[in-house]
């Protein structure tokens, strides 16, 4: 399990290097930053795996695949939860032409 350990150590910190090195250079090209997060994220899992892999072999990289699986599934709840409060529904959504406003066709 130290393979496990040493491969969140491995991501994490190259997440942050990668993530201030591209903020970074967008904003010094005036380039938008959404894209940051996720070349963050797949550069940290990569370089995850990858360490995982050499020190702990399939049993490891399966052990870290299944902890990072349940940590997102784990996290999803308080996501859409986020995304619901920030993206509200409208307040007059559009009616189709066949309906009225008390919902029933005429």
């Amino acid at each position: 399990m130290w393979a496990v350990l040493a491969g969140f150590g491995a991501g994490f910190l190259v997440s942050a290097v990668l993530f201030v090195v591209f903020t970074t250079t967008a904003r010094f090209l005036g380039a938008s930053i959404e894209w940051v997060g996720g070349v963050t994220t797949v550069g940290a899992i990569a370089t995850a795996l990858s360490v995982v892999y050499t020190v702990g072999g399939r049993i490891a990289v399966t052990a870290y695949a299944a902890i990072v699986i349940v940590e997102r599934l784990l996290a999803l709840p308080s996501l859409m939860r986020l995304v619901s409060r920030s993206f509200p529904k409208p307040r007059c959504a559009r009616r189709s032409p066949t309906s009225s406003a008390s919902g029933r066709r005429r």
